[in-house]
């Protein structure tokens, strides 16, 4: 009578190692449904992060450029966010106001907080025309041309 539970004990025993082996599986950082969720919102920021710098940098080396759509140069590994763009208009006070954004994703916000250390320069986008800071939570007025749900840089430049 004991050999007929035998291939009960055997099934659950592999049973066992199976669900153990499915939740090492996805308990290694960046696996299962929330990992990539969190490693998607990563690439997100640091490409977000790398557009504006490069939109920065062009409004920087090219004095007086201005445009609603600017083109800017990338490291050549990087390659622009889908959607993302560079704009910078000029100001009357003789400066210019650069604008670099791109779409957002769930979590996105929390890793350009946290890789831009806390930087005032970024918002976020809930409405067109309205930007709220990613740090501080106020809100001011930005140009109707940049959508919503999207990750905006802006700072002002000098020449």
């Amino acid at each position: 009578m004991g050999y007929a539970l035998a291939p009960l004990v055997v099934l659950m025993a592999f049973a066992g190692l199976i669900y153990q082996a499915a939740g090492l599986a996805t308990s290694v950082a960046g696996a299962g449904s929330i990992g990539l969720s969190d490693s998607n919102a990563a690439v997100v920021a640091e490409r977000a992060i790398t557009f504006a710098d490069a939109c920065m940098q062009t409004a920087i080396a090219n004095a007086g450029l201005t445009g609603a759509s600017v083109k800017v140069q990338l490291p050549s590994v990087i390659a622009a966010p889908v959607g993302a763009n560079c704009r910078i208009d000029a100001l009357a006070s003789g400066g210019r106001v650069v604008y670099a954004w791109a779409p957002a994703t769930p979590g996105a916000i929390a890793h350009v907080r946290d890789e831009s250390e806390a930087s005032e320069a970024w918002f976020i986008t809930s409405v067109a025309g309205v930007a709220t800071g990613v740090v501080s939570g106020a809100q001011h007025a930005v140009p109707t041309a940049i959508p919503q749900w999207n990750l905006l840089y802006q700072a002002e430049v000098r020449p």
